[in-house]
């Protein structure tokens, strides 16, 4: 159980807090400033995917804290699967709509915001994902991995 919450605590820092407030705060609004509909695709559908992946963290995290084995392996197939079809639509549609919507002078004000975005939660994600690989992955590798 601690080693799931360590890894829900990784997922709900860095995916929730640190790449979702980038997308909301700062590259939603220059999409919307640009032309982008947040009524339309890409952007509505970003918005409903960040929607359903918290809404299946909260519900995952509850699971966990109440030892409900079944329900968190069902969930957390649902997560993983709707934060995989989520970076897919970011790698297909967004990237789209940034080179189609954004010049050169918006993406740079983009790409620096994106930089200077919370660094020391970024640095707290980084160091929680460093302490999952070295503790939980060498825990759970197989014998022969190692």
């Amino acid at each position: 159980r601690n080693d799931l919450r360590l890894l829900l605590e990784f997922f709900r820092e860095f995916v929730h807090s640190y790449h979702d407030g980038k997308e909301h705060l700062i590259l939603i609004p220059a999409l919307i400033e640009a032309g982008e509909s947040l009524y339309a695709e890409p952007l509505s559908r970003i918005v409903s995917d960040h929607h359903e992946i918290h809404a299946l963290m909260a519900e995952l995290e509850t699971a966990v804290l109440t030892g409900n084995d079944g329900l968190v392996a069902n969930l957390a197939d649902r997560y993983i699967k709707a934060l995989s079809d989520h970076l897919f639509t970011e790698d297909r549609f967004m990237f789209d709509a940034m080179a189609k919507v954004l010049n050169d002078v918006t993406d740079f004000k983009v790409w620096k915001k994106f930089n200077e975005f919370e660094p020391g939660l970024r640095e707290k994600s980084k160091a929680k994902f460093e302490t999952v690989v070295k503790n939980i992955g060498r825990k759970y590798a197989s014998p022969l991995s190692i």
